[in-house]
């Protein structure tokens, strides 16, 4: 479960080989992205019963706060530090490559609804133009996401400062 503050960004992202790749190159996509706010938390389970009623089922309105990623997918979370108050660069939150398929179910504590459709919002943008700091918080998961070609077994960063070093020693070129 990752507790999200305002600003912070999830990145899904799957691989793709030059055979299924819609333009012949094999790299990276991002399949969907949350803008997170305040009290929204993330989910990561490979159990269903972890889940709220109804939360595995688009049809039930869930649909836009579900992900449901493959093998070989990464997830990568990234937002301001949490320990520190003097610095803002964003850095990198949280980073897993799922060995199996997983459900992300994206949690609120504040749920909204669209004003046109009965179904639950989560992660939509909060302004229609990105701002600097939104491209350089997704730019930091991006990068951390697609550094290493496979990240190996289960390998799961979650602590804000075990995370920044990863991040340090995959720009660096070190695993």
């Amino acid at each position: 479960r990752w507790p999200c503050r305002a600003g912070d960004y999830v990145l899904w992202l799957r691989w793709f080989n030059p055979i299924d790749s819609p333009d012949g190159r094999a790299s990276f996509r991002i399949m969907d992205s949350w803008e997170l706010r305040d009290g929204d938390h993330i989910l990561l389970t490979g159990r269903e019963c972890d889940l709220p009623p109804g939360a595995s089922d688009p049809s039930a309105g869930a649909a836009l706060n579900v992900w449901q990623p493959l093998p070989g997918d990464r997830l990568a979370w990234s937002g301001r530090p949490r320990n520190r108050h003097d610095d803002d660069a964003p850095v990198l939150l949280g980073l897993v490559e799922c060995l199996e398929p997983i459900v992300v179910y994206g949690d609120s504590a504040r749920p909204r609804t669209h004003p046109e459709f009965p179904m639950q919002l989560f992660g939509e943008p909060t302004s229609e133009e990105l701002t600097p700091h939104a491209y350089a918080t997704m730019g930091v998961a991006w990068k951390a996401a697609i550094s290493q070609p496979a990240m190996g077994a289960g390998r799961d960063v979650n602590d804000p400062e075990d995370a920044l070093n990863l991040f340090r020693r995959l720009i660096a070129g070190r695993p």
